[in-house]
């Protein structure tokens, strides 16, 4: 969610030019969005101004409460520009000129950004985040005042993990190595922590970095407060750039009057119509191939499997989602007779199943062919940026021979993740199904192998000059 828009960003960037009223030196409490990450995160920042420049940090020591006293400085001794003070956000290369601040805003989450504002009498600072190319990517608000801790971190702490064993797809994943010893340590320090910037980072690194969890699609969001959307005008239900956004999803293009190349970014926007439009085309002018790029494409919903609907003249099945509900009545995967009393997923009640599918014990794939059958080669781009709905139709095209898989392994993150609210404002996705292949196998962490594997960018030269005769 983006939630500053161009006018606001025009309001501050035309701002006096006269000398600065007021000096920045001082502590400053507030919260920052990063609309990136879904987060706003409550800290502080302790800021000093020389005249026109500014410099500020968030929390000192962070880097202490997270890795410990030994590493963490350590980290402040050979990583001093990233873990400066010990800080996970900087303030740098700051200039004040008349009620506007400029700056750059460097995070220990692996981004940097313009830091842009407004300097609101004595009391307040309010801007935006924006990337390299100066568009929006979040904001902030930030009053002047001594920060105090905002949260009882270790009550959340307990909760994530409540939560986590309620709602997780199988019980046991909880016992299963490392996950044990990232709870423990996450317990351990979590009543250290004294923002949410700590937490956001401690929780990331000790889940994605320090262990590697048995699943995938875990991750906490904290989405814009109310004062944060009151920072700029709403925007329209539906922009311009939202549509944009909707068509550059999928493309379609010729390489030759023989070979067709589709590319497919996303599947998040249900693309159900653009995918028969283009097999549409292709059926009209009898192309006898086609390449369909998934290379950047992280996923979406179940719709990647209207795909298959077009290169299938009879029925498949495509696997199957199993959740906590099918694991505590029952031992090992559905025979036959249990899959076949599996409801459905298709086109007509994904919503519904997707978001509630914890409620249930799961449900099966079903490819039901489309009204013609496009009957050219199919050849589909694969990388590891491969990942979650794009993986069940790259396994099923593979394995019924409906397409010729060409790049890199796939990513392996394919589990059905849903977003629980997790006290105060916080928001925990939850992996609460599994995938299972129509032949028992998991995609999770394992991901697809290719037919041809092949460097990364020489895959369309490899399928036009090997492949295609």
């Amino acid at each position: 969610m983006k939630i500053i828009v161009f006018p606001f960003l025009l309001a501050f960037l035309a701002a006096g030019s006269g000398a600065c009223a007021q000096n920045l030196t001082g502590e400053w409490t507030g919260a920052i969005f990063f609309a990136n990450l879904n987060a706003e995160l409550e800290t502080s920042f302790t800021i000093q101004q020389e005249e026109q420049q500014v410099e500020g940090h968030s929390t000192r020591n962070a880097s202490k409460r997270i890795l410990g006293g030994f590493k963490g400085g350590l980290v402040k001794i050979f990583a001093k520009k990233t873990f400066e003070k010990g800080a996970l956000l900087h303030i740098r290369k700051g200039s004040v000129e008349g009620d506007s601040i400029k700056a750059v805003l460097s995070t220990i989450f692996g981004s940097t950004y313009w830091f842009r504002g407004q300097i609101l009498g004595d009391t307040l600072l309010k801007g935006v985040l924006l990337d390299g190319r100066l568009r929006p990517q979040g904001g902030f608000i930030l009053k002047r005042g001594v920060f105090s801790p905002v949260a009882d971190y270790g009550k959340i702490t307990e909760n994530l993990f409540d939560l986590t064993r309620e709602k997780i797809y199988k019980r046991e994943a909880c016992l299963e190595k490392p996950f044990p010893a990232f709870e423990k340590k996450f317990r351990s320090i979590s009543r250290k922590l004294v923002d949410d910037a700590d937490f956001f980072a401690a929780f990331y690194y000790l889940s994605q970095q320090k262990y590697s969890l048995p699943f995938t699609h875990y991750m906490l969001a904290k989405p814009a407060s109310a004062a944060m959307k009151a920072a700029a005008p709403e925007k329209p239900a539906v922009s311009a750039s939202a549509v944009v956004k909707k068509v550059e999803d999928l493309s379609l293009a010729f390489l030759d009057d023989k070979t067709a190349l589709i590319t497919i970014t996303s599947f998040a926007g249900h693309p159900v119509a653009l995918i028969d439009s283009c097999f549409g085309i292709l059926k009209a002018r009898n192309t006898p191939n086609c390449i369909i790029d998934l290379r950047n494409n992280t996923g979406g919903t179940i719709s990647s499997m209207r795909i298959a609907e077009h290169l299938t003249d009879s029925i498949l099945y495509g696997g199957f989602f199993l959740t906590n509900k099918w694991f505590a009545a029952n031992k090992g995967l559905p025979d036959a007779g249990q899959y076949d009393r599996l409801p459905e997923l298709n086109e007509s009640n994904l919503e519904k199943l997707w978001n509630g599918i914890h409620t249930m014990e799961g449900f099966k794939l079903k490819v039901v062919p489309q009204a013609s059958l496009y009957k050219g080669k199919v050849f589909v781009l694969t990388s590891g940026r491969t990942a979650s709905a794009c993986e069940p139709l790259c396994y099923n095209l593979k394995y019924y021979r409906k397409a010729v898989l060409v790049g890199q392994q796939t990513s392996g993150a394919m589990l059905n993740g849903e977003k629980f609210r997790l006290e105060p404002g916080w928001q925990l996705e939850i992996p609460t199904a599994d995938y299972y292949t129509i032949d028992g196998k998991r995609i999770d962490l394992v991901g697809v192998s290719p037919d041809h594997e092949v460097a990364k960018d020489a895959e369309i030269e490899f399928v036009l000059k090997e492949l295609i005769k």
